[in-house]
């Protein structure tokens, strides 16, 4: 906590005489790296952990992480914070052009490779997500695709203005799951066997009615597992023994 507090902290007096854009260059950045990392690992097949290390329980490592579903979880967070930053170099690019662009106007700009940095980035991020396999994540990823083409729809009255952003928040998403493959990610997403998705269902209305009862504080620092016992369903087969 006193970490974070402290970086939170360093970021804010920042922000007094430096422009906070470097924050999401560097979080792209790094979110690149991470996703080549996450690539490489799994085109080679590997279950270490850069090729070294392997836990010691039962895991699903991914690039730098113990769980693929953690990676997952730090890309999603990532993402649109690069999506962004390329929908804001492409909209400058556009205006900088004038109205009646030509082709060179766009490849000759300054911005142009900005634009391209920071897509091929978005795509490798894209890309890494969802070789997680991560069904939580797949999900997010098409919000994250809906959610920035709708913010660049919404409110513009002008379609020249909007259009090339959205389109390319969907072609980004096309792309990514072209090299991916839908084979695998519609695999993943059918590997909910049984009734009510595996249990789910069940754990998500116990954890309601736990909820429910202790809306304040809750029921205490790492007790799910034990309090699930007490608001169990006896016909309920499949329990789990952690919250995520």
């Amino acid at each position: 906590f006193m970490t974070l507090a402290a970086v939170f902290a360093g970021v804010m007096s920042l922000a007094a005489t430096t422009p906070l854009r470097f924050v999401a260059t560097s979080v792209t950045a790094i979110g690149a790296i991470l996703a080549l990392v996450g690539i490489v690992q799994a085109g080679t097949g590997s279950t270490r952990m850069y090729g070294l290390w392997a836990p010691l329980t039962h895991t699903t490592p991914f690039g730098p992480f113990v769980n693929r579903n953690h990676f997952a979880a730090w890309m999603l967070m990532a993402l649109p914070l690069a999506m962004a930053q390329c929908a804001a170099y492409l909209a400058a690019l556009r205006r900088d052009a004038g109205l009646h662009p030509r082709v060179f106007d766009f490849l000759g700009s300054p911005r142009a490779g900005q634009v391209l940095l920071t897509a091929f980035a978005s795509l490798l991020m894209s890309v890494a997500l969802l070789m997680t396999g991560s069904r939580a994540g797949i999900g997010g990823f098409v919000l994250i695709v809906v959610a920035m083409a709708w913010k660049q729809i919404r409110g513009r009255n002008v379609t020249r203005a909007a259009g090339p952003v959205a389109i390319s928040a969907l072609a980004l998403a096309g792309l990514a799951v072209a090299w991916v493959g839908p084979r695998p990610i519609l695999t993943r997403i059918q590997e909910l066997p049984g009734t009510r998705w595996s249990g789910r269902l069940d754990a998500w209305s116990e954890a309601w009615r736990i909820a429910q009862d202790f809306w304040l504080t809750g029921s205490g620092l790492n007790t799910y597992a034990t309090a699930t016992l007490a608001y169990r369903d006896p016909n309920v087969l499949l329990t789990f023994a952690t919250p995520h």
